[in-house]
């Protein structure tokens, strides 16, 4: 009855570069033409350079394949020893050794010269301190907050509380904490968008009871829409479109004032059981895509990082006219 945490597994299997894999295959099937049938393909070498091409070849097959499997069930076979989660402490059915911190991780799509387009993602465990036995303490860890920030592509930053596992059949599962009733407050900001055409936008945005809370009002003249955004700012700065999150908060389409409402959390306490090793933004968003009791949204928690409203007055054949303000979001202790 004290379990508060729903547990989740975010799997995956970890892929080589496309190239390299290709290349593989290639050989091995290079390789066994060459072997079973004997000048159709021309090869100037040592003959016995043949067999030994594709065994090194169907061995990074097969090794590839079997390591991908035993990296995609470890995170599985780790919840066999999670008894629970709950808001003060990760319990196991048994003595584990292992870490308590933070799991970092950055996530976003490249498309470099000669390559193909491909996504690359950094995880990490900023430690915290260690712990030995069946459960570990986390409630001064949740109580600091989590961030993720991560849009729909799966690009952007995860940090949440939780524990990296070191005990040898476990080695490197990571249990990381969404929790949901954080209480946050905010100092009020008002922004207005004025056009050279007439139209005109105000969002005044507050916290109240921990909820975010946006009224806008919208004169419209000749835009398409008032579209207020929260965005979290990349380290290449807030115009910086690759690495930008954004998320939503409304829309207006004519004339009139509307009050928008949203939560700052997931809405649900969830744990994430992973491997650290394939632990992503992009697969942690496509899991919570599938938790149908938490919200989804692109950015919550808001631990770290800077965060700004952005105050969008859109048109269809016309650039839009932005004023952004930086939010100051803070989670409230005690």
């Amino acid at each position: 009855m004290w379990l508060s945490y729903r547990i989740i597994v975010v799997g995956g299997f970890i892929r080589p570069r496309w190239d390299v894999f290709l290349g593989m295959i290639i050989i091995l099937v290079a390789g066994l033409l060459m072997w079973v049938k004997p000048g159709l393909i021309e090869f100037e070498g040592p003959k016995i350079l043949v067999p030994i091409l594709v065994a090194l070849s169907a061995a990074g097959l097969v090794g590839y394949t079997a390591y991908s499997y035993v990296v995609n069930s470890r995170a599985k076979q780790a919840l066999s020893i999670v008894a629970g989660v709950t808001d003060e402490y990760v319990v196991f059915k048994k003595p584990v050794r292992g870490r308590k911190g933070y799991i970092v991780s950055n996530g976003s799509w490249t498309l470099a010269a000669g390559e193909s387009r491909a996504y690359r993602y950094n995880t990490e465990f900023e430690e915290y301190g260690s712990f030995e036995g069946d459960k570990v303490e986390i409630r001064d860890l949740v109580m600091n907050g989590y961030t993720y920030a991560v849009n729909r592509k799966g690009t952007g930053y995860v940090k949440l509380p939780g524990v990296l596992i070191e005990e040898p059949e476990y080695k490197d599962v990571i249990i990381g904490l969404i929790p949901s009733d954080l209480n946050y407050s905010m100092k009020p900001l008002t922004l207005t968008a004025k056009s050279d055409s007439g139209d005109t936008a105000t969002a005044n945005i507050r916290v109240e009871n921990g909820v975010l809370k946006a009224d806008i009002s919208f004169a419209r003249k000749k835009a398409r829409e008032a579209r207020l955004d929260i965005v979290r700012a990349s380290s290449g700065g807030i115009l910086s479109l690759l690495t930008t999150v954004a998320d939503p908060v409304g829309v207006v389409r004519n004339t009139g004032s509307k009050t928008f409402t949203r939560k700052l959390t997931h809405g649900a306490r969830i744990a994430v059981v992973s491997y650290k090793a394939v632990f992503s933004p992009l697969r942690l968003r496509k899991a919570l895509s599938h938790v149908k009791i938490a919200e989804q949204y692109s950015i919550t928690g808001f631990m770290d990082g800077e965060y700004y409203a952005r105050l969008i007055i859109g048109y269809a054949f016309k650039k839009p006219v932005i004023e952004s303000g930086k939010l100051e979001i803070s989670i409230v202790r005690g």
